[in-house]
C-alpha cells in the first residue's frame, strides 16, 4: 500500500505489534483490546498508544459496548483506584434515572436482574452487609421470604464483623483527598472553584492526622510504627474535635451543592457530604462508645507513604440478639447447614444456637458417608523444625 501512514491495515499492524511489546503505561492492555480501541476511534495512530490513560479505556464506548456486566474482573488491566473511583458506581454519585445512560447503566442492569430473580446467590459477607442496612431502613437485596445458610459455623463471626463498626485513617484521608489535595493541588473543589473550602479541608486533614496520632500516642503503640491491636475498655483521654469538624466541612459542601444547577457536579458534592457525615458518626461512635454490649479496639500497622495506618474498630460481643430481631423473626424460613455446627459428648446445636439467637427451631443431624477409620491415614513426621522458632529450617 502506498499511502503506509494511514493505511487501517498497516496501522492495525503497527498497534498490535507495539501493544504487544509492552511499552504502555496501563498494564497487560494487549494487542488484542488495543486493536479493539482503534476501531471504536479511541486511538487515531500508534501514537496515541503512549497517551492512553486508564480512564480512556474505561470511559469509551470499546468498554461500555464490549463488556458484558461492568465489573472489575472483565479488564485485562487493573485500573488505579482513584480511576475506577471515578467510573465505579457508589451509593451517593449515582444520578438514577436523570443520568442519560440509565438505561445502558451496567449497575441498574444488574439491580434490575436482581428485583426479578427468583433466587440469588451471595455470599455471608453481601447478605449481612444488607442486614446492616435493614436495621436503619435500607436495603442492598431486594425482600425475601426464606434463607439458606452454607458453611453456617462461620455465621457468628461474619455477623460480627458486619454489624460493628470500623473506620480507619486512610478513609478520612483518601475522603480529603478526593475534596482537595494539597500536595498536587487536585480535587473536586478545586475544579469546582469552591476556594473558601480548599483551605479548610487542608486544615482538616492535619487534624486528622493529629487525632489518630493522639490515638496512638494514648495506646502507646511503639513509635516505629509496626503493627499491633489493643482494647479499649473505656473512652480514651482524647478529645474528639475531629467528628464536629467533618460535620462543619460536610454542611458547607451540603450549602454550596444546592447551589449548583449541573446536577452532576452537585451530586458529587452531596456524595461528599453523605461521606464525611457518615465517617464523622463513625468516630463520634467510637470514641464514645455509644455501642452498648461491644468490644472496642485499636489496629495499628505501618504506611510506606506517611504515617502508620490506624483502625478504629467495634464488634458486638453477642450477635445473638441482633440476628433474633432482624433476621430470624423477620424471615419465614431459615435453614442452616454446616458440617460442624453440632458438639459435645452426645452432640448437638445447642451451644450453636444460644449464640446465633435462635430460640425455636427443627434439626437434623446426619452422620458422615465417609468412613474416616479406613479412608483416612494421619502422617506425623519426626524431627520438623518448629516454624515459630527455626524459621529458616522450616
Amino acid at each position: 500500500c502506498p499511502n503506509a501512514r494511514s493505511c487501517p491495515a498497516q496501522l492495525r499492524e503497527r498497534i498490535i505489534y507495539l501493544a504487544s511489546r509492552a511499552v504502555l503505561d496501563i498494564e497487560n492492555l494487549g494487542a488484542q483490546s488495543a486493536a479493539a480501541l482503534l476501531e471504536s476511534g479511541v486511538l487515531s495512530d500508534e501514537a496515541a498508544l503512549f497517551g492512553l490513560t486508564e480512564s480512556d479505556v474505561l470511559r469509551s464506548e470499546f468498554f461500555t459496548k464490549t463488556a458484558k456486566d461492568g465489573s472489575l474482573s472483565e479488564l485485562n488491566f487493573r485500573p488505579s483506584g482513584q480511576v475506577w473511583d471515578e467510573v465505579a458506581s457508589e451509593t451517593g454519585n449515582c444520578l438514577g434515572r436523570q443520568c442519560s445512560y440509565h438505561k445502558d447503566c451496567f449497575y441498574f442492569a444488574a439491580r434490575r436482574r436482581v428485583n426479578h430473580a427468583q433466587i440469588l446467590v451471595v455470599n455471608h459477607a453481601l447478605f449481612f452487609s444488607d442486614l446492616a442496612l435493614r436495621r436503619v431502613n435500607a436495603s442492598l437485596l431486594p425482600d425475601y421470604e426464606a434463607v439458606i445458610f452454607d458453611e453456617a459455623h462461620s455465621l457468628e463471626s461474619v455477623a460480627a464483623d458486619h454489624l460493628g463498626l470500623s473506620v480507619t485513617s486512610g478513609q478520612v484521608q483518601y475522603t480529603l483527598n478526593r475534596l482537595y489535595n494539597r500536595r498536587t493541588g487536585r480535587g473536586l473543589l478545586v475544579v469546582l472553584g469552591l476556594d473558601s473550602l480548599q483551605s479548610q479541608t487542608a486544615n482538616l486533614a492535619d487534624l486528622a492526622e493529629n487525632f489518630f496520632e493522639a490515638i496512638r500516642d494514648a495506646i502507646e503503640f511503639p513509635a516505629d510504627g509496626s503493627s499491633g491491636s489493643a482494647r479499649v475498655r473505656s473512652p480514651l483521654p482524647v478529645e474528639d474535635r475531629l467528628s464536629p469538624a467533618m460535620r462543619g466541612l460536610a454542611k458547607q459542601i451540603e450549602r454550596f451543592a444546592s447551589g449548583l444547577k449541573q446536577n452532576s457536579e452537585r451530586q458529587d458534592l452531596v456524595a461528599a457530604h453523605q461521606r464525611l457525615e457518615a465517617l464523622a458518626g463513625e468516630v463520634a461512635t467510637w470514641c464514645e462508645q455509644q455501642l452498648t454490649s461491644a468490644a472496642y479496639w485499636v489496629e495499628t500497622r505501618p504506611n510506606r507513604h506517611g504515617p502508620p495506618r490506624v483502625t478504629l474498630a467495634a464488634s458486638p460481643v453477642d450477635v445473638g440478639p441482633i440476628l433474633a430481631e432482624h433476621l430470624f423473626s423477620k424471615t419465614r424460613s431459615v435453614i442452616l447447614t454446616s458440617a460442624t455446627l453440632s458438639v459435645g459428648q452426645n452432640p448437638s446445636f445447642d451451644f450453636y444456637k444460644t449464640r446465633i439467637g435462635l430460640t425455636q427451631c427443627d434439626s437434623k443431624r446426619l452422620g458422615s458417608p465417609f468412613n474416616y477409620e479406613q479412608q483416612a491415614r494421619l502422617i506425623l513426621l519426626d524431627g520438623m523444625p518448629d516454624p515459630s522458632s527455626d524459621r529458616p529450617s522450616f
